[in-house]
């Protein structure tokens, strides 16, 4: 088996600050989306897991890589009108979308450039036999 699963959002700062952007639209409801897929960032929970589930073997490392996007804004583009997220905005407002991304435009660009935008990003990879 191999797989991998982000590491802790706090410890991948362009999806963190996306979030927190984001987030100050909502403050009442914010959004949870950008919070799941870093939800399962313990290793050694999943290596619990994995262990109790009959595997052996269990091989767990840390990958830290840099990222790339052409901009700041097809990072943020991307961020709010290529995901899930995009259906919570355009439900609650259709006229939030642009804003948002906007908004997060601003801050990725203040953060890690405009063009490239460069930030780092890491996961978990785990290989495992059963």
């Amino acid at each position: 088996l191999l797989f991998n699963f982000w590491d802790k959002l706090e410890r991948n700062p362009l999806s963190s600050l996306g979030n927190k952007t984001v987030n100050e639209f909502f403050p009442e409801k914010p959004p949870i989306f950008l919070q799941i897929p870093f939800s399962l960032y313990d290793e050694k929970l999943v290596h619990t897991m994995l262990k109790e589930a009959g595997f052996r073997d269990i091989d767990i490392q840390l990958v830290v890589k840099d990222g790339t996007s052409p901009s700041a804004k097809d990072a943020a583009t991307g961020l709010i009108k290529g995901s899930p997220l995009f259906g919570f905005i355009n439900q609650i407002n259709p006229a939030l979308p642009d804003s948002i991304a906007e908004a997060v435009e601003k801050q990725f660009a203040k953060a890690f450039g405009t063009s490239p935008l460069k930030h780092t990003m890491q996961a978990w990879v785990c290989k495992t036999f059963k």
